[in-house]
């Protein structure tokens, strides 16, 4: 076996194949924990306004999904 090495010049694609073989060997439940944990780390760089932006843009569902709990009504956008 010849020395394993990772450069500039195969760092793309040993990275991409190594992604492919962690997520080949990921059950369901596992996925959706390594998705969560992603998409946390990337909503947390988000400024207090851009994340309350892009919950807005997502509609009427994720708005109640994310803040009925802090309300005794349900919000709805007009």
């Amino acid at each position: 076996m010849s020395s394993l090495t990772i450069d500039g010049y195969n760092r793309q694609e040993v990275q991409a194949k190594y992604i492919d073989s962690l997520i080949s060997r990921m059950d369901f439940m596992e996925t959706r924990y390594a998705l969560r944990e992603f998409l946390n780390d990337e909503k947390s760089r988000y400024s207090d306004d851009d994340l309350l932006d892009e919950i807005k843009a997502r509609g009427p569902d994720y708005i109640n999904d994310v803040f009925s709990d802090s309300f005794q009504e349900m919000v709805v956008l007009s």
